[in-house]
């Protein structure tokens, strides 16, 4: 008999999880697909110029935009992704110091990993992965002084809110830190620094 009773509590406690499991709402927005889009951005780099013991810190500053190819893959909440991004910059500034000169960057690459947590139609994430810039430095009264494409690595996080099926939008963060490129004459630059962005995607 308290055998019987045992078989009879340990079925009912099984099927019971099992309803509750049933019952649990799955997530109302699906992030699973391809998605293309466009963004604006706003970019503040510090780039360390030096020669030997001479050094200043230049600020570069200003806009870009680009357009963005990547893929998400949600289980449950929780949505895995990759993406690739290219973008036009107007990023420069100046300095005196170790001699008069301009750096600026024309155009980035970047290709990263996201991981988030899904909210329905809004996603919270994470990001990171490798970066490029072409760079340019050129003495103000004409000359270059160093011109490369500067490999780095970049970290940040982000919000997206799909508002229809195909549509979201987003704002992101992330820090990159480029290496550092010598130039003739010898000097050494090693931007790194902040980009804010805002976008729009479409999803597939």
């Amino acid at each position: 008999m308290r055998s019987k009773f045992i078989y009879i509590s340990v079925f009912t406690l099984l099927s019971s999880s099992a309803m509750a499991a049933d019952l649990e709402p799955a997530p109302a927005f699906d992030w699973t697909g391809l998605y293309a889009g466009a963004f604006a951005s706003y970019t503040s780099l510090n780039s360390d110029a030096s020669l030997g013991a001479v050094s200043d810190e230049v600020d570069l500053d200003g806009f870009g935009g680009g357009m963005v190819l990547g893929y998400n893959h949600q289980m449950d909440y929780i949505v895995f992704g990759a993406e690739v991004d290219i973008a036009l910059q107007d990023i420069d500034g100046s300095s005196a110091v170790p001699a008069a000169h301009t750096q600026d960057i024309d155009l980035t690459y970047g290709a990263r990993l996201r991981l988030g947590y899904a909210m329905d139609n809004t996603l919270l994430f994470l990001q990171g992965g490798i970066a490029a810039a072409e760079f340019d430095a050129d003495l103000a009264g004409g000359g270059a002084i160093a011109s490369d494409t500067l490999l780095g690595w970049q970290v940040g996080a982000g919000v997206e809110h799909a508002f229809t099926e195909n549509w979201s939008v987003r704002a992101d963060y992330l820090y990159t830190d480029y290496e550092s490129i010598t130039g003739n004459p010898a000097v050494t630059f090693n931007p790194d620094g902040h980009n804010i962005r805002l976008g729009v995607s479409y999803l597939f």
